[in-house]
């Protein structure tokens, strides 16, 4: 049997130009293929929102499904995902009864119709709040003698729900030969490795081949931006790879799908070879970057350079994902900058092969604290605001924020944020500080020790510097330079791995406690493992600050910030539900 898999990049909402994609590919494979797979919400794109409660969206969509791409589908089998109207199709207060669907096409006709079972509702998934669950009952098609059924995503995720599905469908159906799985899964960096083994085990348990086809594409949710990595599987009865799709682009592939218990073959070179985690990070930004910054319309990204480690991987990312044409880079210098940071700045501008210009902000603090001063005089108030530190920082701050978007104007660019995670846990930035606010954060999942260490894999995989070493080699301490803050007065390599474990798994002070004396902290967020030489006053001091620091007035902040890209199972931002009124104590 002879299966392609369609692994296309759906834009959100552009229902014509994803139909036009579709159609594309079944004309090309429709007389070669028995069986066409499309992703999982192909016509729409899967991050809608308050367009799915749309009568007229929902309608289109169905139209376009049932107009132009099932009369396409003659020969072979096309299976596509689009959200269908349930039955009946509203809900007595009017809202719209939605089914997450599979449709199978052929002859012209739809022949079958499969609505996702289990719907995903952890971190930024809201199927529950869009679509009703299907029945549960079973699509299967048969293509050149072969039974082939349906799943959606999810409902493949058997470890998490109480029904294994691939296990039912096989016992209803013994003769089942392949599952189709249409996904919509997003990307973290370890996921891939693990999408692969929950496959072959459900392969090889259950006597089946299985085709998992995912999108590829960006999506948001507001205050989260979401990469989609495709990089789709074929995966034989026994658990070995048939074929494995590429990440980050759209890819088209066919391939001969064996009957059941048919292991003659050659599995491909380095099927099961995964980069590391910074080369996956890295790949996943750049995409981001990239996608955004093109479906936005944006010619130019704007990076505004401090001289620290954070602006040098944005930078450099930026550099990766549009060329030097389209990334402008900006040094903003005030009287607190000190000539190390100017000079790792120039020195990265340098190594990138791209201009530095300097826009400074003395004169315009200096202006704005005068009238501040003025006005503090006439009110005959005994202290000056520029006598005060944090005023100072706040106007140095904010006015680079406004030089910042005035140039943005000038330049036809947006600024991409600099903030990391850590910073945006701790709040440890000012409101609509240069760092936070622009287009997206493409750094800001990451802790400050992620970003040392994929400062390092950068250079290393450049075999150059490029990312001035001091940067992360401990040599530079991370510093904001600021008039009440000349440098960061955290331990990032206590601090980052608490505030991830705080926001990824959601523990509290006493679980953190607990987990340092037991010493099953997550070890990924600690290098080194010397967490455990500290003094453990010190480290349950520094889990009470890290915690007080992560509510409220941070929340509040990372709120009003810009969109965080989302490269971890769980973030910062609105796929954590966090809230700004809060007593609990943990």
């Amino acid at each position: 049997m002879r299966i392609t898999l369609a692994q296309i990049e759906p834009v959100t909402g552009d229902l014509e130009g994803n139909c036009a994609r579709i159609l594309e590919v079944i004309r090309q494979h429709d007389l070669s293929s028995d069986v066409i797979v499309f992703p999982e919400m192909a016509v729409t794109g899967y991050n809608c929102g308050s367009d799915f409660e749309s009568e007229e969206f929902i309608r289109e969509a169905s139209e376009l499904l049932q107009g132009t791409i099932v009369p396409a589908a003659q020969h072979s089998y096309v299976v596509v995902g689009c959200p269908l109207k349930g039955h009946p199709g509203t809900e007595p207060n009017g809202a719209i009864r939605l089914h997450n669907s599979a449709v199978v096409a052929h002859n012209g006709c739809i022949q079958g119709i499969y609505n996702k079972y289990y719907l995903a509702n952890d971190s930024h998934h809201e199927d529950r709040k869009y679509f009703i669950p299907g029945d549960g009952q079973f699509v299967t098609f048969e293509a050149r003698e072969q039974l082939c059924g349906l799943l959606i995503c999810e409902d493949i995720w058997s470890h998490d729900h109480e029904r294994d599905l691939i296990d039912e469908m096989k016992r209803v159906h013994p003769a089942l030969n392949t599952v189709l799985v249409i996904n919509y899964s997003y990307f973290t960096y370890e996921k891939q490795p693990y999408r692969l083994k929950l496959l072959q085990e459900h392969a090889a348990a259950k006597q089946v081949n299985l085709i998992y086809v995912n999108a590829v594409g960006i999506g948001d949710i507001v205050k989260n931006i979401i990469c989609y990595d495709g990089g789709s599987w074929a995966i034989n009865s026994f658990g070995r790879v048939l074929a494995r799709l590429p990440e980050f682009k759209e890819a088209v592939e066919t391939i001969e799908v064996p009957r059941v218990g048919e292991p003659e073959y050659q599995e491909p070179d380095g099927c099961r070879t995964f980069d590391g985690k910074c080369s996956r990070l890295w790949g996943a930004m750049c995409f981001a970057i990239r996608r955004m910054f093109d479906l936005m319309g944006i010619e130019r990204a704007q990076v505004h350079i401090s001289g620290g480690l954070d602006s040098a991987i944005v930078a450099a990312a930026a550099l990766d994902a549009l060329g030097p044409q389209r990334t402008i880079l900006i040094t903003n210098p005030s009287q607190y900058s000190g000539n190390e940071l100017l000079d790792t700045g120039r020195r990265l501008a340098d190594a990138l092969h791209v201009d530095l210009h300097s826009v400074p902000i003395s004169a315009f603090s200096s202006a704005v604290l005068e009238d501040m001063d003025a006005d503090a005089v006439r009110s005959g108030c005994a202290t000056l605001p520029s006598q005060m530190g944090m005023v100072k920082s706040t106007v140095d701050a904010v006015g680079r924020t406004m030089i910042g978007l005035a140039e943005c104007h000038f330049n036809r660019s947006a600024v991409l944020a600099t903030g990391n995670h850590t910073e945006n846990v701790l709040g440890w930035a000012n409101f609509h500080d240069i760092g936070s606010i622009g287009l997206f954060q493409p750094i800001g999942d990451l802790t400050k020790t992620e970003l040392f260490e994929l400062a390092a894999w950068f250079n290393q995989s450049r075999q150059r510097e490029i990312i001035p070493k001091e940067l992360y080699d401990g040599t530079i301490k991370p510093a904001a330079e600021l008039a009440d803050a000349r440098e960061d007065p955290f331990d990032y390599y206590i601090v980052s791995g608490i505030c991830a474990e705080i926001i990824r798994h959601r523990k509290t002070r006493k679980q953190l406690y607990n987990d340092w004396q037991k010493r099953t902290l997550t070890e990924d967020y600690f290098p080194g493992g010397t967490v455990y030489d500290y003094d453990e006053s010190v480290w349950q001091d520094t889990v009470d600050m890290c915690w007080k620091r992560s509510r409220t007035a941070s929340v509040y902040k990372s709120a009003q910030a810009a969109p965080i890209l989302m490269l971890s199972p769980r973030s910062r931002g609105f796929s954590s539900r966090e809230t700004i009124i809060t007593r609990y104590k943990g």
